[in-house]
C-alpha cells in the first residue's frame, strides 16, 4: 500500500475539521 505524504494528511483532516466546525457554528444560529 502506498503511503500519502503526512502533510496531505494532515491538511485534509483540518479541513474536514473547519468544515464541521463552521456547519456546527451555523446551526447554532
Amino acid at each position: 500500500m502506498k503511503a500519502l505524504p503526512w502533510h496531505i494528511l494532515l491538511k485534509n483532516y483540518s479541513d474536514h475539521l473547519v468544515n464541521l466546525v463552521y456547519i456546527l457554528v451555523f446551526f447554532q444560529i
